[in-house]
Formats: C-alpha cells, sequence, structure tokens
C-alpha cells in the first residue's frame, strides 16, 4: 500500500510545468574589455528567468526532465574613472562615474535526469546549452567635463558579437512540492564555457543561483 502511494505520488507531479524567478550570476572577471582597476576582480547582479518544463511520466524513482527557457543575465559593478588604473583615452570626454552592467539575454535548453526517492521532492542533476540572443553593456551615472560641469550618463554599446554565441554548463537542483499545484525550484548553474571572446580580455565563466515560483499546470496519465 505505501509502495503504491507512493508511485501515485509520483505520478501526480509529472507532465508540464511554468517556471518563473529571478537568478543571480557571479563571474570571476567582467565581460568585456576597457575595465581599468575592475579587471580580475569578481561581477555579481540579478536577472530573471522564464520556463516551460516537462518531466515525462515514470513509475520508478528516476525519470527525465527536459525543458526551454529565457533568461536574462546581469553582471556588473561600480566605477569611478578617477581612480588609477584607467587609460588616460578614458578620459578624454570626460571622467564617468556610475554604474556598469552586462545584460544578456539567452535561450536555455536544460536536460536533466530526476530523482525521486522522497515525497514530495525531487532531485535534479544534468547539462544545459545556452544560445546568445543579445549583449548589450550599459553605464549609467554621470560624467564630469572639464572638472566643471555634471551631465547624466547612459551609454548603450552592442557587445554581442564579443561574446560566445554558445555555451554549456551543468545544473544540480531540487524541486520542492507545495499546495496544489505551486511548487519552488532551485538550482544552480554552472558553465563550463569561457564567454569572453573580446581581444584582450580574460576568461569569464558562468555561476547562478536561480530560484523560481513552478505551476504544474499538466499532469501525466
Amino acid at each position: 500500500m505505501f509502495s503504491c502511494a507512493m508511485l501515485a505520488d509520483h505520478a501526480s507531479a509529472q507532465g508540464f510545468s511554468l517556471l518563473g524567478g529571478a537568478n543571480y550570476t557571479w563571474m570571476r572577471d567582467p565581460l568585456g574589455v576597457d575595465h581599468g582597476p575592475k579587471a580580475g576582480h569578481s561581477v555579481s547582479g540579478a536577472g530573471y528567468s522564464l520556463e516551460v518544463d516537462h518531466e515525462p511520466g515514470h513509475s520508478g524513482p528516476f525519470g527525465l526532465c527536459y525543458g526551454l527557457a529565457f533568461a536574462q543575465r546581469s553582471v556588473g559593478y561600480q566605477f569611478d574613472e578617477i581612480q588609477t588604473g584607467y587609460p588616460a583615452s578614458a578620459l578624454d570626454d570626460g571622467s564617468d562615474r556610475g554604474t556598469r552592467n552586462m545584460q544578456c539575454r539567452v535561450i536555455e535548453l536544460p536536460v536533466m535526469l530526476a530523482y525521486r526517492g522522497r515525497q514530495g521532492l525531487r532531485l535534479e542533476g544534468g547539462l544545459y546549452v545556452s544560445r546568445l540572443l543579445s549583449a548589450v553593456d550599459l553605464k549609467k551615472g554621470t560624467r564630469l567635463v572639464d572638472n566643471m560641469s555634471e551631465m547624466d550618463l547612459h551609454e548603450r554599446i552592442d557587445r554581442t558579437a564579443s561574446l560566445a554565441p554558445w555555451e554549456v554548463g551543468g545544473i544540480v537542483g531540487a524541486l520542492i512540492e507545495g499546495p496544489r499545484h505551486f511548487h519552488m525550484s532551485i538550482r544552480y548553474k554552472k558553465g563550463f564555457t569561457n564567454l569572453d571572446r573580446a581581444i584582450g580580455s580574460s576568461p569569464s565563466y558562468t555561476d547562478q543561483l536561480q530560484v523560481c515560483v513552478v505551476y504544474a499546470f499538466h499532469t501525466a496519465p
């Protein structure tokens, strides 16, 4: 009887799910070039993710889970070009200070092995492949011109061609089942691909924590 109840519980959580939530990404080196004293230092930032997952029906504890996701990642830092370490050419148009962020939008395809050894919990681990859609280098803050007048700074530069178009990485995580159709997903992602392709840049790899609310809108028979 207990075994039958466990199998029924497994089946009730399988099928299609919609995930939506936040991600927090960090890297050991900024993406791109011309970072002055910030080069070689870690950067981080928050983004978001939307995903559709499917776990085909299975009667045993092991199964497969795969999905399709759209995500925005953002990593950046605060800067001030008055600091030492910036080239003299950085001051040609004035002295900038504020925040600099690289915002990347990607499509991800995760494929994972799912393990349901305990009621209400799915452990998962596998790989993901992501395709870069766009990468924008954003600077926001103020610009001091001729050490006298100050103006708003809002600069956008397309860096898509400077980053790797494809990325492969690993995933480990857990799905915690809640009441009715609502669950919570926690995943850690580790990129295996150097994303920085710009000349003079240092290797940059993705580390990411993702927390999502899950709605299971279809169950396997």
